[in-house]
Order: C-alpha cells, then structure tokens, then sequence
C-alpha cells in the first residue's frame, strides 16, 4: 500500500471492566463488572494492518459474598481496584479495510503489549484498606510485597465499521494476560495468624475474615490456602470505539473527500507548495524569454553573416 493510503485515527473508548481471579471463582462474572474508558491512536498502515497505542483507565472487583461454592463464601474475602493502562497493539483486519475503496467494515484480531498499574483495597466496616501496604499474606513480616506495576498481554477481538468519511465506530473485547496473581491480593497461604495480629491488627482482620461469619475465630489457619498460586490472574476490557479520521502530508490531503479534515499546518504546507510551484513557474518563464532572446540572436547573427555574404567584394584600388 502506498503511503499517500495511510491514515491516522484518533478516538475514545468507553465500555466495561472484569477480572478472573480467585474473588470469583476463576470465571468473568459480568454482574461483578466496572466502568472503564479510555483514548487510542490507530495507524491505518494498510488494508489488512494496523497499530493501535492506547491509555485504558477500568475499574474492577470481586467477592466470595457471591460465590457458588461454600467454602468461598466463608472466606469472606473482597476487593476493589481501578488499573491503569498504557498498551501498544497490532492489529489483522480478517478482511479488507479501505475508505476510498468503499471496503467499510471488517472483524479484526489483536495482540501486542501492555503496562499497567492496579491496587487493591480491601472494604472492612464502611472503610476501604490498601491491602497491598498492609501484607495480608505475611508479605511485610516474610518477604518482599508484590509490585503494583506489571506487564500484560494484550489479546482479542473487535469490529469496525466506517460511518462516514470523519467518523469510525467499533466494539472491541480485549483480555489481558498478567504474570502477577495479586489483582485481588489473593494467591497463597494463610500466615500465622497470631503473628499477623501483633505486627499489624488490620493486616490481621483482612486476611482472615471467617470469624466475621461465625462469630468465632477457631483453629489459626497458617498454612491453608487462601488463594490458588498456581494460576495467574486475568483482567479484560470490552466496549464501544468511537475515532475520527486525521490527515497527514502523505494520506488524505491529496483525495478531495478529505478537504474538510485538513488541519492548520496543512494549510501551511499547501501555501508553501503553492509558493514553490510559483517560484518554479516564474524560473521556467525566465528561461523560456531567456532562450527566445538567445534564438532571436543568433537568428540575427546568421542574417547579418548571410547578407556579408552576398555583397560583392570591394576591388582595393591600385596607385
């Protein structure tokens, strides 16, 4: 594809947020979803590619107070987190996607690379905790806590459609594959409990919340799982895409479709063009006068050597 083909989106994102973890049951539970939103830029590179930088902002959350399974619903665990997110993907259109070629429509799949930032916070009487500060797993009495930024996986699905020649409208479902399982501060054992208690009473409490339920704080539960380490967890987003069409010097300024989309420096750049193409038409008509001038003398020239030519020669008088 040529680059006077290329084009540039800009847009927004507007949709939902979910996770699978373990606050809920290792499945999306759309019921458990968040608000999310974002901004992105596309590179249209050809029918069949693009690239997409991002910035996703998604709200998401979790419960055992809506598991299936008892057990869970004992653990009595929850959280919240809002991530942030800076992604760059590639994109395959599974058909054509070309404007000026009235192919407007298109499935598409995508994968690339992310970097994000989430931090969960654990609700206790009305109150919302940081849990990552606090250690619910002994993380500040035993070893180093998680970091709170990661690397993500971007990968799915979407399709766009072309609404006009300024706008485009889509939907997208995008999962992200973490290396972390502490989204929802929740991935191995139980620390001692008592231990817990004297370094910090509230890391304590919202690490072993069963008593919450029973009224009773029973057997320390050091030891037992309180999470499933072996599987990391997962976040996505889904939603609606709204974009505009941008020119550039190599795309849409040359197809007159596109004139109402032409920004201040293109009228710049037109102007400059428009003085050059002056300057060169003025050089061109100087040379053009320039070689009639040299023709007309030398056309001159030759009539003055021809009449010389013609006129008898002058007889040199004798003494």
């Amino acid at each position: 594809m040529p680059l006077r083909a290329q084009y540039v989106e800009a847009g927004t994102y507007m949709g939902f947020a979910n996770y699978k973890g373990e606050l809920n049951g290792q499945r999306v539970l759309f019921n458990q979803s968040g608000p999310a939103m974002g901004v992105y830029s596309r590179l249209n590179y050809s029918r069949f590619l693009a690239a997409k930088a991002s910035l996703t902002y998604g709200h998401i959350q979790g419960t055992d107070a809506v598991a299936a399974d008892q057990h869970l619903r004992m653990r009595n665990l929850n959280f919240r987190s809002d991530i942030l997110e800076l992604a760059v993907t590639g994109e395959f259109n599974l058909v054509p996607f070309a404007i000026r070629e009235h192919k407007t429509a298109s499935p598409y799949l995508f994968a690339g690379l992310s970097v994000f930032h989430f931090n969960p916070e654990g609700e206790f009487k009305g109150q919302w905790y940081e849990l990552r500060d606090l250690g619910t797993e002994g993380q500040m009495m035993y070893g180093e806590p998680y970091s709170l930024w990661q690397v993500a996986v971007p990968f799915g699905f979407g399709f766009k459609f072309n609404l006009s020649y300024q706008a485009n409208f889509g939907f997208e479902v995008g999962f992200r594959k973490t290396f972390t399982d502490y989204l929802d501060d929740v991935s191995g054992a139980y620390p001692d409990f008592m231990e817990l208690w004297e370094y910090d009473e509230m890391a304590a409490m919202l690490s072993y919340r069963t008593p919450e339920l029973t009224g009773e704080y029973g057997d320390n539960p050091a030891g037992e799982m309180r999470g499933d380490p072996q599987t990391n967890d997962m976040y996505l987003f889904m939603g609606m895409t709204l974009s505009v069409n941008l020119t550039d010097r190599y795309g849409l300024d040359f197809d007159p479709k596109y004139e109402q989309f032409k920004r201040k420096y293109n009228d710049e750049e037109l102007l400059r063009r428009q003085k050059i193409k002056e300057h060169q038409r003025k050089r061109r008509q100087a040379l053009k006068e320039r070689r009639k001038r040299l023709k007309r003398i030398a056309k001159e020239r030759r009539r003055a050597h021809k009449k010389k030519e013609l006129e008898p020669p002058v007889k040199k008088r004798t003494k």
